[in-house]
């Protein structure tokens, strides 16, 4: 990410002209939008293209919770590049979306949240090898019965889908959501510091 911005709709409240939505039929307001725009990071005096970089918890740094900004209507842009994509070029993106649970809100610790934003760094950086392993395979069982196939799915002797297959469809059968998400894990990283 080479810069993270907001704007408003300064149709709602009273916000900074500046941080107006780009307008259609001036292209480039778009362009210097993805560009990233540049702030004074009232906490630092220095200049950023990462607004309210700090973390929420602390309101010694920079951050939504500190600023205290008035009722407004806001949307947040992430950028990426300077990249050049040639007419019928591919690139690929790896993404990443992270969560955590059990934090306190508003003005949430975001330390948990780094904290995995840096095991995933490390994952990415040694190419997902050799630093945490997944579930075993399922178990996969099926039998007849009444002109209908039934597979069944099982993770540590939990059933966790029973597919019906007749000739003309098929019906997933689901478990509690919470045992399917429990026994179909791809990684879990602890969070304890």
């Amino acid at each position: 990410m080479t810069s993270f911005t907001y704007f408003e709709n300064c149709a709602i409240g009273s916000p900074n002209p500046e941080t107006c939505d780009p307008q259609r039929g001036n292209e480039t307001q778009f362009y210097n939008a993805l560009k990233g725009r540049e702030f004074i990071n009232p906490k630092t005096n220095e200049k950023t293209k990462y607004v309210f970089d700090g973390n929420p918890r602390d309101l010694t740094q920079w951050t939504m919770c500190s600023e205290i900004l008035p009722y407004g209507d806001r949307r947040m842009l992430m950028s990426t590049g300077k990249s050049v994509l040639k007419p019928g070029e591919i690139q690929t993106m790896t993404l990443c979306i992270m969560n955590t649970f059990d934090v306190s809100h508003p003005c949430p610790d975001l330390s948990k949240i780094q904290y995995l934003g840096d095991k995933i760094e490390t994952i990415f950086e040694q190419n997902f090898k050799n630093v945490y392993t997944g579930p075993d395979a399922p178990d996969i069982s099926a039998e007849i019965k009444d002109k209908v196939m039934e597979i069944h799915v099982f993770n540590n002797r939990v059933r966790i889908m029973k597919i019906g297959i007749t000739r003309k469809k098929y019906m997933v059968f689901l478990q509690p959501l919470n045992i399917i998400l429990k026994g179909i894990k791809f990684i879990s990283l602890k969070t304890e510091m």
